[in-house]
């Protein structure tokens, strides 16, 4: 991959705002940059090879990374379109997600930052997360693709909370072309009729969201299991932390990008 498209692709992707074609190469050229004729044909051929992809909003076309081939977003975790032949060696892994309207398909940096949050939780603690009988719940599910990855890296069993039809039938579909019928259910029930407790707990919400249902929320995590939340801004992590403080949960690792920000924490043994 030549320098424009290595440049153009990080701008992208670390960008905190939606970017034209003009936006990218004035952003790009100039006396230490490249020039501009150089920047249009790698971006031609970045939409050309599948790297890239236009979208429309409100009459205006915006680039945007494009999810139609594999991409990697964490040290163990790529995501992939049906049909791409999974290459990964283990302990790595490869989730297929159908393309659709629900939320999580990794173009948003919650979702990533949640996967990495995922990965990081499964590497350094995986005893208490791999026993049998273990368990993840993903709350607000939406493609299904936290809970899937979670399992697919080796707990057990997954189950992930939906209430819109749409994010339903699309994670229900993800999760059997991952192959994991047996090991994970979608289901529309709210959380507060789960009695069980949880080796993970993934909430990728708001903030207002994961305050009203901390104590229901930091209740689900088992003595010495972890709770991960995404969703939520950079300048909220401290409230988020001083509610979460209080239930016997610590913080274990952070993370933030283009404004976003995810915690992993720990509940506390007691």
């Amino acid at each position: 991959m030549t320098g424009p498209s290595k440049a153009i692709l990080k701008f992208i992707w670390e960008s905190d705002r939606r970017l034209a074609v003009d936006a990218v190469v004035q952003s790009l050229s100039g006396p230490k940059g490249f020039r501009r004729r150089e920047l249009r044909g790698a971006i031609r051929q970045l939409v050309e090879t599948g790297e890239i992809g236009y979208r429309y909003e409100l009459g205006q076309s915006f680039l945007v990374r494009s999810f139609n081939r594999p991409v990697s977003v964490s040290r163990r975790i790529t995501l992939a379109p049906p049909g791409h032949r999974d290459r990964s060696v283990p302990p790595a892994i490869t989730v297929t997600l159908a393309a659709g309207a629900a939320f999580g398909d990794g173009q948003h940096p919650t979702t990533r930052m949640a996967l990495q949050a995922i990965d990081t939780a499964l590497a350094e603690n995986p005893g208490s997360v791999s026993e049998p009988g273990a368990r993840v719940l993903d709350l607000g599910t939406g493609s299904g693709v936290l809970v899937i990855a979670a399992v697919l890296l080796g707990i057990p069993g997954g189950l992930g909370l939906d209430n819109d039809p749409c994010s339903l039938a699309e994670a229900d579909r993800n999760v059997a072309l991952n192959g994991l019928q047996r090991k994970v259910r979608i289901k529309d029930a709210p959380f507060e009729s789960q009695s069980d407790r949880f080796s993970l707990i993934t909430a990728n919400l708001r903030l207002p969201t994961l305050e009203t249902y901390s104590v229901q929320i930091a209740g689900g995590v088992e003595p010495g299991g972890r709770l991960i939340v995404s969703g939520i801004k950079t300048e909220e992590q401290a409230a988020l932390l001083k509610t979460y403080t209080k239930l016997e949960m610590k913080k274990v690792k952070a993370w933030d990008e283009k404004g976003w920000a995810a915690i992993l924490m720990e509940k506390v043994f007691r």
